[in-house]
């Protein structure tokens, strides 16, 4: 991308009142002093305001938002899961939850009430099993959910949790791997390897995800129509599994036709240009997400979709050649930007507006064009390392001007 960039800034004091700059200095310890006292009634009142506005705002959730127990149950007030130690997380992976606080301190404002079900409960405790065989816990039990009544109205709730020996993963097997392609063999391995680490838990989302990748490993090698099945054999007396991979790579498959679709008013050739991609090419998956990125780091699109049309052969024999189907959803071209903040740092403090307009398409072409304009108000010489009372009110002004042009190399 090549881009043009100018910026001015300007700054230059206010006038202040000469009388005050002549002022006798026996004179500055004692409006120091006011000065003190002035802020420090600021202060105090802008905490009073503060603590009056929450007050309010509570009387407000109080008169609208009280909600109550009802009548012959329990509100959850607390749940503790013993014996948690290998895995972590079990308390969002449970219905019985317990009641949230308003302000971390009052249940039953704006908030309902969590109130105890035995039948969810002794859900949660085959969810808790079942959490705990996906983390390689197959032995592990949720033995008991106690019950501790406060009150007629308010439960305590404790699971114990036996966890067990875990079942370790050993080396996985890739079956079916192109025999005349070892460097797909050594992709397909490497991605399993860092899927699922020997010796470790077996976690089934792990397990899922190294299926993905050894597909991944072999479309990136121009295998388009690669299937992966799996299966794990779990031996619960030795506590080991090994995971068994088939692969059916099918042919070394070539782009087809490259059709777009919803460009509308933009330029096809440019985005061509960017994509990157052509009819004969070895079919790579990872070329296609990289085609997708850069067709949208042109910020003119707010979805591009690039979709392999996989098909068969008269015989039934998986087609080798592929059409890729582009579709686009383009993005607003024009758009302004108007916000301000404030910026406290070592070296100053102002307070600066900001004015923007940018173009995405800026005379055909996709070209990026912005103008952003940011005037503001330095407080000098107030800053995080000299906390005073500022002396000089500077004004600044900064005008940013930038054009992107797509590059064609």
């Amino acid at each position: 991308m090549r881009s043009a960039t100018a910026a001015k800034t300007i700054a230059r004091p206010w006038k202040k009142d000469r009388a005050i700059a002549t002022a006798p200095v026996t004179s500055k310890a004692p409006t120091s002093r006011l000065f003190g006292l002035h802020s420090a009634t600021i202060v105090r009142k802008q905490v009073e305001a503060f603590v009056a506005l929450v007050a309010l705002f509570c009387g407000l959730a109080l008169l609208s938002g009280c909600h109550h127990i009802p009548k012959g149950r329990s509100s959850v007030d607390r749940v503790d899961i013993r014996g948690e130690d290998a895995v972590s997380g079990l308390q969002d992976k449970i219905a019985t939850k317990p009641s949230p606080k308003f302000v971390w301190l009052f249940r039953g404002i704006l908030y309902e009430y969590s109130v105890y079900d035995r039948f969810v409960l002794q859900d949660d405790l085959a969810r808790v099993e079942a959490y705990y065989r996906e983390r390689g816990f197959f032995e592990a039990r949720a033995r008991a959910g106690r019950v501790f009544h406060k009150d007629d109205q308010h439960v305590r709730i404790e699971i114990l949790v036996e966890e067990g020996k875990p079942v370790l993963t050993k080396k996985g097997v890739i079956q079916g791997v192109p025999q005349g392609d070892p460097v797909a063999a050594l992709s397909a391995n490497a991605a399993l390897a860092r899927a699922l680490p020997v010796d470790k838990p077996f976690d089934n989302d792990k397990y899922v995800e190294a299926k993905e990748q050894i597909k991944a490993s072999l479309t990136e090698r121009g295998y388009a129509h690669a299937v992966v099945e799996s299966e794990a054999t779990i031996d619960l007396v030795n506590h080991a599994v090994v995971p068994v991979f088939k692969v059916e790579p099918g042919p070394v498959s070539r782009y087809g036709a490259i059709t777009i679709k919803g460009l509308g008013h933009l330029p096809e050739s440019n985005v061509r240009r960017t994509l990157d991609l052509h009819p004969g090419a070895r079919f790579d998956s990872a070329e296609l997400t990289d085609a997708q990125q850069e067709a949208l780091g042109l910020g003119v699109f707010a979805s591009v979709d690039i979709e392999p049309k996989l098909a068969k052969t008269a015989d039934g024999a998986p087609d080798p050649v592929v059409p890729l189907e582009i579709t686009v959803e383009p993005a607003k071209l024009r758009a302004w930007q108007i916000g301000g903040g404030v910026e406290f740092d070592s070296l100053k403090t102002d307070i600066h507006g900001v004015i923007g307009w940018e173009h995405h398409n800026f005379f055909g072409g996709l070209r990026t064009f912005s103008i952003v304009f940011r005037p503001g108000l330095i407080l000098y010489p107030l800053r995080v390392n000299n906390i005073t009372a500022p002396t000089d009110v500077l004004l600044a002004e900064k005008l940013k001007l930038e054009l992107r042009q797509p590059s064609f190399i």
